[in-house]
């Protein structure tokens, strides 16, 4: 296959794949470890996400919408996306949590209006770490009640950890600061902000996570 046809991700590939094999003394192994590997894993995660995600879907298939009530371009945008982040996922949460997306997405109808908010949405997932998650459901099994930082706690995770967490959750838009208590000469002001869930986190929760 010529250069100039290859795909601009091929192209990405190469480069990649070059690089790694320069790097002195263990360039060679790192390529075999990340190339030797890749398309195979890449493949057998595609194949095993919609084979459980057909399983899940078995209970639910009265529910399935009919494919025209979908905008087919703002739906095949999003699955083509979702396939990319699962060739490369590893982590068994967000796996799930991705099966959880896939499963909204066939159960309500994706058209340009809404697609913006999806794509935000399955943004956001693949971006977040796994404490942003237990976080971000932490608020939603305690919505309505305000949740002040230094009443979290997680076992073998800094505090200051769960502070920048938080602060990831509040620039998504997913909570918000309510009536900050703070502790003026008690401590760190940021441990005495208080926080609870807004809508749009609530939305993000029940599409992605559930």
């Amino acid at each position: 296959m010529g250069q100039d046809k290859l795909s601009n991700r091929q192209k990405l590939e190469l480069a990649a794949e070059a690089g790694l094999q320069a790097i002195p003394y263990v360039g060679s192994s790192l390529s075999t470890i990340y190339f030797g590997t890749k398309q195979i894993k890449s493949i057998n995660r595609l194949e095993r996400f919609y084979r459980d995600l057909r399983k899940d879907l078995d209970s639910l298939k009265d529910a399935i919408i009919p494919i025209e009530q979908h905008d087919p371009d703002a739906l095949g945008s999003l699955i083509e996306k979702v396939n990319e982040k699962i060739e490369n996922e590893h982590q068994e949460r967000k796996f799930s949590a991705y099966k959880s997306y896939m499963k909204s997405l066939l159960l309500h109808p994706v058209n340009p209006t809404n697609y913006d908010k999806k794509a935000a949405f399955l943004e956001a997932l693949n971006s977040m770490l796994i404490l942003e998650i237990d976080m971000i459901v932490l608020f939603f099994q305690n919505s309505g009640k305000v949740i002040q930082v230094r009443s979290i706690s997680k076992t073998g995770v800094d505090q200051y950890a769960i502070v920048g967490a938080i602060s990831r959750l509040r620039t998504f838009g997913f909570i918000k600061p309510s009536n900050r208590s703070l502790e003026i000469g008690l401590g760190d002001n940021m441990l005495s902000e208080s926080y609870t869930i807004t809508s749009y986190g609530s939305e993000f929760v029940q599409f992605t996570l559930l």
